[in-house]
């Protein structure tokens, strides 16, 4: 597990990573969470490793300028909003890699979905739904 998602929680783990990324990268980052609760266990790793893995494709494959990071919690669910403005690609021709495997795989793992939208020229939108449990250790 990350050190910084152990000791200072999710929302400032995400945080930490968005500035990294734009640090390390120059593509200009926003963050915004809505996270009235602290969120643990298996939901926060998993979405760590998510937002990792979107920020990875953003970097390697999209041409981006600016990326966003938001995670939301609607009360019923939380939703994590990875998207850039970069280049896009045709969803039907992608190699669908282990990172989108891996992403949609832990999405399922919490019950939760994955939705992938994009398109050539108009950038790239992860959207993760995980339901929200009583018990967020499982």
């Amino acid at each position: 597990m990350p050190v910084a998602l152990d000791e200072l929680g999710l929302e400032t783990a995400l945080q930490n990573l968005c500035n990294d990324v734009e640090r390390q990268s120059g593509i200009e980052a926003e963050f915004g969470a809505d996270l009235p609760e602290v969120v643990t266990g298996k939901i926060a790793i998993y979405l760590f490793r998510i937002a990792q893995e979107g920020l990875q494709n953003i970097i390697k494959h999209s041409k981006a300028g600016r990326f966003s990071l938001q995670l939301i919690d609607n009360r019923e669910s939380l939703i994590l909003i990875v998207e850039d403005n970069g280049i896009g690609f045709e969803p039907a021709r992608s190699e669908n890699g282990n990172g989108l495997s891996n992403m949609k795989e832990r999405a399922s793992l919490l019950g939760g979905t994955f939705s992938l939208e994009t398109a050539c020229g108009e950038g790239t939108t992860l959207r993760i739904k995980i339901p929200i449990r009583n018990d967020q250790s499982n």
